[in-house]
């Protein structure tokens, strides 16, 4: 099987670019991908940038180079609500983006959701509802506004931008984020070092799936 593993950054998958077998950069214009293999599996790492539109455009970019028979998106969020502690793997349900409200939330195949509850129960990840947002989430109004508005669980920048590219090309789609921060603006200052943390967490995730 093809799988491709779609991060905004390349702190998001290092984790699993460390397990890949014979793993090397493939070079195509405006690209930053690495492949390689993982069990039976023949596995892409693309990275599709920060924010949504640099994640539209690159995924224009990707299909034209790349063929996957499913996709894991994979990375760090922010929680909108109180008691899913940091590092904590979070599995999307549904995605839903803040400024593209007239087109409703994405809802994930019946069939991945059923797998996602047969990996909750055996690696402790939560699901969830998880919120696009265009831009990053530092602030306790925002965060509090968003989740009042959306009822989502957790925040990010590009998940639905992958949610709808997937549901246009038909491609099984698992995303796996893992709690960096609370969306505050205490978060702010030291991001990196717990995105790091959180960013292998969601890595191991993915690979728990694939993996199996």
């Amino acid at each position: 099987m093809n799988i491709a593993c779609i991060a905004a950054f390349k702190m998001e998958i290092e984790w699993l670019l460390g397990e890949l077998s014979h793993p090397r950069r493939r070079k195509s214009p405006g690209l930053r991908m690495w492949v390689g293999g993982l069990g039976a599996h023949k596995v892409a790492l693309f990275l599709c940038g920060m924010g949504p539109l640099k994640a539209r455009k690159s995924l224009e970019k990707f299909a034209a180079v790349y063929t996957a028979d499913r996709i894991f998106h994979l990375g760090v969020c922010g929680s909108l609500v109180e008691g899913i502690p940091r590092y904590q793997p979070v599995a999307a349900s549904r995605v839903s983006a803040s400024y593209e409200v007239s087109g409703g939330p994405i809802e994930l195949e019946e069939h991945v959701k059923d797998e996602l509850a047969e990996l909750g129960s055996r690696c402790q990840i939560r699901n969830g509802h998880l919120l696009t947002h265009n831009r990053p989430v530092f602030s306790s109004r925002v965060r509090d506004e968003l989740h009042r508005k959306f009822s989502a669980t957790c925040v990010d920048m590009e998940a639905w931008e992958v949610a709808a590219f997937c549901r246009q090309k038909d491609i099984p789609l698992t995303i796996i984020k893992a709690v960096s921060d609370f969306a505050d603006a205490k978060s702010a200052v030291d991001f990196v070092f717990h995105a790091r943390r959180a960013a292998q967490s969601a890595g191991q995730a993915v690979y728990s799936v694939i993996g199996k």
